[in-house]
C-alpha cells in the first residue's frame, strides 16, 4: 500500500509538472495569457482521476503476493511511458514556435535558451537511465535513435537567441554556462545519433570536464565574464571620448541608451563581482560618484539579466459580446505578418514595421491611422497596474474618423518593451478592426 501510494505520488508530480512545464511554454512563447485557473483544474484531475487510478491499480488483488514491485520496472514506466511522451509535445511545442519566427521573421525570445537547454538535458538523462532496456523496449529505443536528431533544429534555434543577446550584452556568467552546456549537449545528440553501441560512462565523464572548464581557470565564467563586460564597457567609453589614458573623462552628452549600458555594466560589477574589477574606474570608485566620474547619476535601468521593460496586456474577447452596430466590416489584425484584407470596393492593410493602418475604397485612400499613440496610451493607463488584463473593453477601444470614414480600433493583445524615456518598441499587436464607410 505504502509503495502504491509513493509510485502514485511521483507518477502524478512528474505528469504535472510536466504538463504545466508545457502549459507555460505556450503561455511563455505564444502570449496566450493561461487563466492559473486552469493549473488548478488540472492538479485535480490529475490527483482525483490518474491519481486514484493509479493508486488502485497497485492494490494486490486477495491472491496476489504482497512483495514490492521492482525499481527497475517502475523507472522504466516512469521514463518510457510518461517523461518521453511529455518531452515529445514539448518539443513539438517549441518546433510551433520555430515555425512562427520563420514565418515572422521575428528573432527568437531570450526566454527560449532556457526552454531549450533544460528539456534537452532532461532527455540526455532520459537516454542514459532507459539504455539498458533499448533492446526490450521499442519506444524506448525509437526514442533514443529519432529524438537526438529531432531536436537538433531547436538547438541551433538556442544558439541564434544567445548569440544575439551575446552580440547585444556581451557574456556573463549566465549566458557563458548556456553557451557551453548548450555546446556539450550538441555534443551528446551527436554522439547519440552515430555511435553504436552507447557507452555510458562518457556522459558523466564530459559533463565532469566541462563543468571544471567552466569553474576553474582563464576560459572559466568568471573570468570570461568579466573581461566581455570590460571590453564592452571601454567600447561604449572610447565611442563617446570618455576615455583617455585609460582614465575615464566625464560626458553630459551621452544618449539614454548608452548611459542606461554604463549603468547596467556597473550594477553587473557591483552586484555579481567587484567594482575593483572595472579596469577603467578609480580604486576606491562608488556608485555615489557617478556624476563626478561620468557626468550623469547612477541609476540602472533595471536588473542585468532583464535589459529591457516588457509589457504585455490582453483584452479577452472570449464570452462577450461585441457591439457592432452602425458598422459595415469586421476584421482581426495582426502585427506577426503585415496583412492586407480586400472585400468588394473595400481594401484594408496594416504596416507593422510602422504601425499604420490604412483602409482605401476603390484605391483611393479614406483613412490612414498610426496606432503607436493608441498603444501608447494604453500603456501609460495600465503599466503601474499589477493586473495586466483588460476587462473593460473601452480602456482598450479608440476611433478614428473623418468625412468619408468611421473606424473603431479593439487591442486585443499588445506586448512590447519600454526604453529609459518610456518610449515604446511593439513586438507583438492583435486588434480588431470595425469600418462605416459614411
Amino acid at each position: 500500500m505504502f509503495s502504491g501510494g509513493f509510485l502514485t505520488a511521483i507518477y502524478s508530480g512528474v505528469l504535472f509538472l510536466g504538463i504545466t512545464a508545457i502549459l507555460l511554454t505556450i503561455d511563455g512563447l505564444f502570449d496566450v495569457n493561461i487563466n492559473g485557473k486552469y493549473y488548478y483544474y488540472l492538479f485535480l484531475m490529475i490527483v482525483f482521476i490518474f491519481g486514484i487510478n493509479l493508486f488502485l491499480s497497485k492494490i494486490p488483488k486477495h491472491d496476489e503476493s504482497l512483495e514490492d514491485k521492482e525499481y527497475s520496472k517502475t523507472l522504466k514506466v516512469l521514463l518510457v511511458y510518461i517523461v518521453i511522451p511529455l518531452l515529445t509535445a514539448y518539443n513539438i511545442i517549441l518546433y510551433a514556435y520555430f515555425l512562427k519566427i520563420l514565418i515572422t521573421l521575428q528573432w527568437p525570445r531570450g526566454l527560449v535558451s532556457h526552454l531549450v537547454l533544460w528539456s534537452s538535458a532532461l532527455s540526455i538523462a532520459v537516454i542514459f537511465l532507459i539504455t539498458p532496456v533499448l533492446k526490450e523496449n521499442s519506444l524506448g529505443r525509437k526514442f533514443k535513435i529519432y529524438f537526438p536528431k529531432f531536436i537538433l533544429p531547436l538547438l541551433a534555434m538556442m544558439f541564434i537567441s544567445i548569440w544575439q543577446r551575446v552580440n547585444q550584452y556581451g557574456i556573463t556568467e549566465n549566458r557563458f554556462y548556456i553557451i557551453v552546456f548548450g555546446l556539450w549537449i550538441l555534443g551528446m545528440m551527436l554522439y547519440f545519433s552515430f555511435k553504436k553501441p552507447l557507452r555510458n560512462i562518457f556522459i558523466p565523464i564530459s559533463l565532469s570536464i566541462v563543468v571544471l572548464i567552466s569553474i576553474y581557470g582563464p576560459f572559466s565564467s568568471f573570468s570570461l565574464s568579466i573581461r566581455s563586460q570590460n571590453n564592452r564597457l571601454n567600447g561604449i567609453l572610447e565611442t563617446n571620448g570618455m576615455l583617455e589614458d585609460g582614465k575615464v573623462i566625464a560626458n553630459t552628452n551621452l544618449s539614454s541608451d548608452d548611459k542606461c549600458e554604463i549603468n547596467n555594466i556597473i550594477y553587473y560589477f557591483n552586484n555579481t563581482h567587484s567594482l575593483e574589477d572595472i579596469k577603467a574606474l578609480p580604486k576606491g570608485f562608488e556608485t555615489s560618484g557617478m556624476r563626478d566620474l561620468f557626468g550623469f547619476d547612477y541609476s540602472p535601468y533595471s536588473e542585468y539579466e532583464n535589459e529591457e521593460n516588457y509589457f504585455y496586456y490582453n483584452a479577452n474577447l472570449n464570452n462577450k459580446l461585441l457591439d457592432i452596430s452602425g458598422f459595415d466590416y469586421y476584421s482581426n489584425m495582426s502585427s506577426w505578418n503585415g496583412q492586407t484584407i480586400s472585400m468588394g470596393d473595400i481594401t484594408l492593410s496594416y504596416n507593422p514595421d510602422i504601425h499604420l493602418v490604412t483602409i482605401q475604397r476603390d484605391n483611393i485612400l479614406l483613412l490612414e491611422q498610426d496606432v503607436m499613440p493608441y498603444v501608447q496610451n494604453i500603456h501609460n493607463k495600465k503599466k503601474d497596474v499589477s493586473d495586466k488584463a483588460v476587462n473593460d473593453i473601452e480602456d482598450v477601444t479608440y476611433i478614428s474618423e473623418n468625412e468619408n470614414i468611421k473606424a473603431k480600433f479593439i487591442f486585443t493583445n499588445i506586448n512590447g518593451r519600454t526604453d529609459i524615456e518610456n518610449n515604446i518598441t511593439i513586438d507583438g499587436l492583435e486588434l480588431v478592426v470595425l469600418i462605416d464607410i459614411l
